[in-house]
């Protein structure tokens, strides 16, 4: 993959890092609404698994996003 493709999937990760981080803490202050908009309605368990599937899409994505940031810096170094 070129570092085109490694910096590609560091802003992949790092926005959905973002946005699963946004929807976690939007959803403590303001309980009324579902995280996402219904988006994770689909996960069983209620709101407290909703939350904890949506920090583990954050995690995962900053993951992603670390994993393309080290394969830029290879790229770079050759």
């Amino acid at each position: 993959m070129g570092k085109n493709g490694y910096a590609a999937l560091e802003a992949l990760g790092l926005i959905s890092g973002g946005l699963a981080g946004q929807a976690i803490v939007r959803s403590f202050f303001d309980s009324d609404t579902e995280p996402l908009w219904g988006a994770m309605s689909w996960v069983p368990g209620g709101r407290t698994w909703e939350l904890i599937v949506l920090g583990f899409f954050g995690v995962v994505g900053l993951v992603i996003a670390g994993i393309g940031i080290m394969g830029q810096k290879k790229v770079k170094a050759g």
